[in-house]
Formats: C-alpha cells, sequence, structure tokens
C-alpha cells in the first residue's frame, strides 16, 4: 500500500532524472532546517525504488547532496522496504542481498529492513542484515510497527544500532 504509492510518486512511468530527485531532497532539508541546527548530520533512506537500478540511483543522489550539504550525510539502504508487486518474495529477498555490496560501492553505510506483519519475515530480515553485516554495513530496523513479531529482539540479537517505529 504506503510504501508503493509513494515509490511510484517519486519514480514515475518516464523515470524522473537523478538530479531532480537531488534537488527536491536538498530544497526540503534546507527548509526544514534553515540555519544548520543539526548538530551530527542526516540519514537518507532508500526504499522508495523498489529494483535495485533506482535504490541504487538514491543512493548516488545522497553522495551528491553529501558533497553539498554543510551537514554529515549518510546513506541508509532501505532495499527491504517492501517486495514489490509482481516478485515473489524468495527471489525479491535473495536480489536485495546480492544488491549489498553494489550498495556499499554507491555509498551505503546502512542497511534496514521492514521487519512487520506483512513485510518481511524475520528469517528473511535476519538473512539480510547477517549479508549485510558480512559486507560490512551497519545494521538498522524497522521493527513492529504494525504488530508484535519479535522484530525488536532480532535487532538485539544481530547488534542493529537502531530499531525505529517500535
Amino acid at each position: 500500500g504506503r510504501v508503493r504509492r509513494s515509490a511510484r510518486s517519486v519514480f514515475d512511468g518516464a523515470g524522473r532524472p537523478a538530479s531532480r530527485i537531488g534537488y527536491a531532497l536538498g530544497d526540503s532539508v534546507l527548509a526544514i532546517n534553515p540555519r544548520g541546527f543539526f548538530s551530527r548530520g542526516i540519514d537518507f533512506k532508500t526504499g522508495y525504488g523498489l529494483t535495485p537500478g533506482d535504490e541504487l540511483r538514491m543512493l548516488d543522489v545522497v553522495r551528491q547532496l553529501g558533497e553539498e550539504l554543510p551537514w554529515q550525510v549518510t546513506a541508509t539502504y532501505l532495499g527491504a522496504h517492501v517486495v514489490p508487486e509482481g516478485r515473489s518474495r524468495e527471489e525479491y529477498v535473495a536480489e536485495v542481498i546480492a544488491t549489498l555490496p553494489q550498495a556499499l560501492a554507491h555509498g551505503a553505510e546502512w542497511c534496514d529492513v521492514f521487519c512487520d506483519v506483512g513485510v518481511f519475515t524475520l528469517d528473511e530480515t535476519r538473512a539480510i542484515l547477517q549479508a549485510a553485516a558480512q559486507h560490512g554495513l551497519g545494521l538498522r530496523l524497522h521493527a513492529e510497527e504494525i504488530g508484535r513479531t519479535g522484530a525488536a529482539g532480532l535487532a538485539a540479537e544481530v547488534g542493529c544500532a537502531s530499531a525505529d517505529h517500535l
């Protein structure tokens, strides 16, 4: 539902140029922080591309913003935000894992997974996060926003730096 609708608004059928997305993100950050009050920086998460190419393109935009904005900018690869329509879960999880080295090469410092009812299961999430850790990415988790799944315990088990939406 919600993630897929947002993804369609970011990546329309014509495919927005990365620079246009970057300008929109940069303008948004400047609008919410006009005087530079961020004390440490800002983290951008992908998750709305729903294809490896678009996720990597989002990471490229974040890297470019990091060169232009006056704060420390980090990037989180959230390739496992939702299984795209028409894709098998198993195939998509394998694709997310296979894309981790490229995500790192495109500037990702963190990997995040949306582990919740109707999204990614504990086993799928564990596999993605363990692979991410093996590639040297920091770990984060969207956990239990919709229902109790045990994701908070998984976050502790695998050493996530954060578990959001509890």
